[in-house]
């Protein structure tokens, strides 16, 4: 039961403390998103986007995969800092349910 309490609340701070990061990363999606379908939009239809406009779309979406990069970093930072916080927990629930 401690342990189950403990992921529990390590699982909640970990939700607190990375939610900018997943935020930017919907946010990095649904941009990503909008900008391809204008794209396609803009083929359909016929319409010419003058060649600078592409370098400004190009620049965003090399933003974007900076952005990606950065919170797929982070979030796996995340995860193995996670995991050695539930191997050392699980280590020191064990050595205090065992006797000596």
């Amino acid at each position: 039961e401690k342990v189950d309490d403990y992921l529990t609340y390590v699982v909640e701070e970990w939700i607190n403390e990375n939610k900018l990061q997943v935020e930017r990363g919907i946010k990095v999606e649904l941009a990503e998103n909008f900008i391809f379908g204008l794209k396609k939009l803009f083929e359909s239809n016929f319409i010419d986007v003058p060649n600078e406009k592409y370098d400004i779309l190009d620049e965003l979406y090399n933003k974007i995969e900076e952005q990606e990069t950065s919170l797929n970093t982070s979030m796996n930072e995340n995860i193995a800092l996670r995991k050695k916080l539930l191997e050392s927990a699980a280590v020191t629930v064990f050595a205090q349910e065992t006797p000596n």
